[in-house]
């Protein structure tokens, strides 16, 4: 439960943990889902901004993850 709800700094960080691995395997594919369902770099960044509240560090490395991925075409 107290993963779900978010409520301590633990768990807001195993969230930020979570959605991370989903932005990883993502860049790690050459965006493979992304475009496949047309996932846009504003939609991505809207979707993992909650990251934030589990690590501001994460939330750096996703928004340079994804700026990258912009940049190499991995994006829909």
């Amino acid at each position: 439960h107290e993963f779900e709800e978010g409520r301590t700094p633990e768990a807001r960080f195993a969230r930020s943990i979570d959605r991370l691995s989903a932005v990883i395997l993502n860049y790690a594919s050459q965006g493979q889902s992304w475009r496949r369902h047309g996932v846009s770099k504003e939609r991505i960044l809207e979707i993992n901004s909650r990251i934030e509240q589990g690590s501001p560090r994460l939330w750096q490395l996703v928004q340079e993850l994804v700026e990258d991925a912009s940049r190499r075409g991995y994006l829909g």
